[in-house]
């Protein structure tokens, strides 16, 4: 029988997590003078309180192993509730959307799908248009390595949860697989704010720019205007591709780059045949 207290001990700690993100919207919804900001503080109540519940039930599981059923466990739990957690400022905030219209909001975030059920983007609460770049942003690889912080609180080497997620660890760069985690969210971060400052410089706004940052590097889509990236004709579409392209190769190979190996990137056989095909896309 499979041990359910390590999976519930890592989901509620993400819960959380996904709690105390809620509440940035939130603060920029208020200092905005919206009331919008209220839906997003409900919404990190009661992500937080079932987050604590969990962790609080399941304490016990600390210094458990982890397994490969478990990994996937975890990985269908992730992927499946934290979506629902992640809707509920939807469901609580924005005009005309019933749960499922919300639940498909998030999940379409969260899996950087970029399909979307809200209309009237351009004038959407200022929080609630972040909280789906920041969903974008999760999906595109955060919430993988919110779960890899705290698989080391339970001694879990964590291989079996990569491969789970689909991540590349051929050759490993580096030894384990928290240092791992711990290097890519490095390079992950440092592509999303090279990305948000290039956009802020070339003329977004504030808002403009970290949302489309956070959708670009995760190649997620999402946009805080219906009419998507056509609103940044010229420069913005061309460092959008750009931004979009290195956010696309696997990012084992910049960490293997970062480490003095370049070689790696550029005998990657998937990275040759994405180059290739996307060259031929273009011309």
């Amino acid at each position: 029988m499979v041990d359910f207290r390590p999976v519930a001990y890592v989901v509620g700690r993400i819960l959380i997590v996904l709690a105390i993100l809620m509440l940035a919207p939130a603060v920029i919804d208020w200092r905005a003078g919206l009331e919008n900001g209220a839906a997003f503080a409900a919404s990190a109540a009661i992500t937080g309180v079932i987050g604590g519940a969990l962790t609080l039930s399941t304490g016990n599981a600390l210094g458990k192993s982890l397994d490969t059923r478990q990994a996937y466990l975890l990985t269908a739990c992730i992927w499946g509730l934290v979506p629902f957690f992640g809707a509920l400022p939807f469901y609580f905030g924005a005009p005309g959307l019933n749960l499922q219209n919300a639940y498909f909001e998030a999940v379409s975030g969260i899996t950087t799908t970029g399909a979307t059920v809200i209309y009237g983007l351009d004038t959407l609460p200022i929080g609630m248009n972040l909280w789906r770049g920041m969903l974008n942003w999760l999906g595109g690889l955060g919430i993988a390595f919110i779960a890899m912080i705290f698989l080391p609180l339970m001694r879990i080497g964590g291989m079996q949860f990569f491969r789970t997620e689909g991540f590349d660890t051929f050759g490993k760069a580096l030894p384990r697989a928290t240092d791992i985690a711990r290097q890519l969210m490095v390079v992950y971060v440092g592509l999303t704010v090279t990305c948000i400052a290039t956009y802020s410089i070339i003329g977004m706004t504030a808002l403009d720019a970290v949302v489309n940052g956070f959708a670009t590097i995760a190649t997620g889509g999402f946009s805080p205007s219906d009419v998507s990236f056509n609103k940044y004709v010229g420069a913005g579409e061309y460092f959008g591709a750009l931004f979009m392209l290195l956010g696309s190769l696997p990012y084992i190979r910049y960490v293997q780059l970062v480490n003095g190996s370049a070689a790696p990137l550029w005998q990657d056989a998937q990275v040759r045949a994405y180059l290739r095909w996307l060259a031929y896309a273009v011309v």
